[in-house]
């Protein structure tokens, strides 16, 4: 094992030539690094083509370094420690790590064609530069306690990464890059998705928090075969889809509470292909909107996955638009619940899922406006109300009894129900008022 030093020479020179050092002097005499050898750049190091795979290096040092190193499409294997700096340039090129992977602060952006790989035991520390693709290949554990953003693919293969992240993972492609972190132990503090371009969902993505951005490259989110994106949501406004440009064309959304009460807001538009789901995996805490909800078509499933638990959503006076509302998991016991607060809803249906088996579900229609296109069945679910109103559609074994009267416009076919006031709309004119 030996420390080895490039030419100084402006080059480019090719990594093969025998035109290494032993000191940072320029003597040439000795051949290019070989098993466990460092590579250290400096400021007085020439630019760089490497022409071949390197052999497994004992580590890699370009601190200081200013000039370039063309990687090509091949392959650095650090087996160690790798601090990186200058300028990379890359076709499609790859960066194996097995321990630290430190960025400098004064080097150039990584590019998209680089993939950074950490396949052992390692920090990440992005100082604020951006990576190009990333990928974790470990059994060991990588821990990341900054911000970063990349530009390429961003990849959990497998292993035990530790993310800690202080700051957001920006996923910012030029135009459409992939993403999967199918991991639920290591979660990223917050994932920025489609800033300025297109996150492909390759894989089923698990995170503490989301952001959706404008997405200048097409969709902000999209996906390659049928993909989930879980938010656990471990703090408030974990997400938060900042551009109603920012569109997102996946299966299904699922927002878990990790602690108490988590405030959620987003905007999906009608591109979100299959649906919300509310997961309650802890029994301790109800999702509650922070800003109107516009799901499109979408359906929303209140799901918790044991039988007993109870999923919350809570409309917190704001709005809301969806298509399908179901309670429960299939052939479960589980129960769902909503509070339709003082908002103005648009929804397609509202039921218990079929074959679920539990009778404890609850609605609280309170004092919202809801605009049904389909069937509200009651049957299985508790509901209550002061001053709510749902208009068009057909509600069905809806009891109020216990409450004020539920004011239900437009009535068509209804049965079973028990202080539902069914009025026409000149009825409904003639004693509230204009809508």
């Amino acid at each position: 094992m030996a420390n080895k030093f490039p030419s100084q020479d402006a080059g480019p020179t090719n990594w093969s030539a025998a035109d290494w050092s032993l000191a940072d002097d320029n003597a040439k005499d000795t051949v290019k690094p070989g098993a466990g050898d460092v590579p250290i750049f400096t400021v007085n190091s020439g630019d760089y083509t490497l022409d071949e795979a390197s052999a497994s290096l004992g580590g890699l040092t370009m601190t200081g370094y200013a000039g370039t190193l063309g990687m090509g499409s091949n392959t650095i294997d650090v087996n160690g420690n790798a601090i990186l700096d200058g300028t990379i340039t890359a076709t499609a090129a790859t960066l194996e790590v097995s321990g630290n992977l430190t960025l400098t602060t004064a080097m150039t952006n990584l590019p998209a064609e680089l993939n950074c790989e950490m396949n052992g035991t390692g920090t990440l520390l992005g100082n604020g530069v951006s990576l190009g693709s990333f990928e974790v290949n470990t059994a060991g554990t990588v821990t990341s306690t900054t911000a970063h953003t990349f530009v390429g693919n961003l990849i959990y293969t497998t292993g035990a990464a530790s993310i800690a992240s202080a700051g957001p993972w920006t996923h910012a492609p030029s135009g459409v890059a992939d993403i999967s972190w199918d991991t639920s132990g290591n979660l990223i503090s917050r994932l920025v998705l489609g800033s300025g371009g297109t996150s492909r969902l390759t894989g089923n993505v698990i995170t503490a928090g989301v952001t959706i951005g404008a997405g200048t490259g097409g969709a902000a989110v999209t996906q390659s075969g049928s993909r989930t994106l879980t938010v656990n949501l471990l703090s408030n406004d974990v997400w938060n889809q900042t551009e109603s440009s920012g569109t997102v064309t996946i299966d299904d959304i699922v927002l878990i509470p990790r602690t108490t009460d988590r405030t959620v807001d987003f905007l999906c538009g009608s591109s979100l292909l299959g649906e919300v789901i509310i997961q309650n995996n802890f029994n301790i805490g109800d999702v509650i909107m922070i800003g109107n909800w516009d799901l499109g078509a979408a359906g929303l499933l209140l799901k918790p996955v044991t039988n007993g638990l109870v999923s919350t959503l809570d409309t917190g006076g704001f709005d809301l638009i969806v298509g399908a509302i179901a309670f429960g998991r299939s052939g479960g016991l589980d129960i769902g619940a909503i509070d339709f607060g003082s908002g103005t809803h648009s929804i397609a249906s509202l039921a218990r899922t079929a074959t679920n088996s539990a009778t404890a579900h609850t609605i609280d229609f309170a004092a919202s406006f809801i605009s049904l296109s389909g069937i509200l069945e009651g049957a299985n679910i508790d509901e209550t109300n002061t001053s709510g109103t749902v208009s068009g559609g057909t509600v069905n074994n809806v009891d109020v009894s216990g409450s004020n009267d539920l004011t239900h416009i437009y009535p068509a076919g209804a049965t079973g129900n028990t202080g539902v006031n069914a009025l026409f709309p000149e009825q409904y004119l003639t004693t509230w008022g204009n809508l």
